[in-house]
């Protein structure tokens, strides 16, 4: 099936975009990605209607194609979607450490995620579970509350805002989301087209009103920042174990508080997010007494 929408981007420069867009996916079971070698696909809702898009690295390029009613939308946020403005090579990375870890991925780039509803969504469910229980929640409310969405790979939309604002408490417990959980998700649900709308208008609009939403702290805004819109400079508190990896990795430390941690990130700003990416890909943990979160931070609110 021919896509309905595409742009190749070109660029000499280091460019991992699987590397760059790893942590938008919630787990390997997430319904709404796909994985074909390097082919990267995915699935959501635009203000235009549903789309799946797939992201196909070359050599020296980069090709997004789309199907559905929301392709012309995604294909014209390309760039920022593929990390092609980013340039790593802005920050010098004066630790040894650092340096070997971008040695080792030199072409990771901070990207912008288009679906900036369903990252929260996702967000929101991490806090204070494991990320194997976040992330089995968010394929069983994918499963219920989401539907098929266009183009040739069969993928499923997230969660329909509409729908998760209007169910239940009760029908949140049964995908293993507690009270208090489910509260945040129903209004961040109930705001979905305002937060789209924020986001579009970028983080100076999105951070002060996604922090009036009570259960939306510090630690789920710096997830968002970080994880799935490329913020440059953010450093998210409130974490059980990042304190730590950042004690670990830049001073020997086993344990570290936020305070420490904020301290230690402090002589590479405005570049802190790379740093935590950087930790974060090279698997970098301080040695622990309890069981870790894989594939990322855990905890906060």
């Amino acid at each position: 099936m021919s896509a309905e929408a595409s742009v190749t981007l070109r660029d000499a420069r280091p460019w991992d975009v699987g590397a760059s867009v790893r942590w938008w996916r919630f787990g390997a079971s997430d319904p709404t990605w796909a994985r074909d070698g390097d082919t990267l696909w995915h699935a959501h809702r635009t203000p235009d209607g549903p789309v799946s898009w797939r992201i196909v690295p070359g050599e020296g390029a980069v090709r997004v194609d789309a199907w559905g009613p929301g392709a012309a939308w995604v294909v014209a946020r390309a760039a920022p979607l593929t990390g092609y403005h980013d340039d790593p090579s802005a920050f010098v990375f004066d630790h040894p450490r650092l340096r070997a870890l971008a040695a080792g991925v030199p072409g990771l780039r901070l990207a912008t995620r288009p679906d900036v509803v369903d990252a929260l969504l996702g967000t929101v469910l991490q806090q204070r579970v494991t990320w194997e229980e976040a992330v089995g929640s968010w394929r069983r409310l994918v499963e219920a509350y989401g539907a098929p969405a266009p183009g040739p790979v069969p993928l499923r939309l997230g969660p329909d805002p509409a729908r998760l604002a209007a169910i239940p408490y009760e029908a949140y417990h049964a995908h293993g989301v507690e009270r208090s959980r489910a509260l945040v998700l129903g209004r961040v649900a109930a705001l979905a087209p305002r937060i789209a709308q924020w986001a579009d208008a970028g983080p100076v609009s999105l951070v002060p009103r996604l922090g009036a939403v009570p259960g939306i702290g510090p630690w789920t805004l710096g997830v968002l920042l970080t994880q799935h819109l490329g913020a440059p400079d953010v450093a998210p508190t409130g974490d059980f174990h990042l304190p730590n990896t950042v004690a670990w990795a830049l001073a020997d430390r086993p344990r570290g508080t936020d305070a420490e941690m904020l301290a230690l990130l402090a002589p590479f700003r405005p570049h802190r997010t790379r740093v935590l990416m950087l930790l974060m890909h090279g698997g970098v943990g301080a040695p622990k007494r309890a069981p870790r979160r894989r594939g990322g931070w855990v905890r906060g609110a």
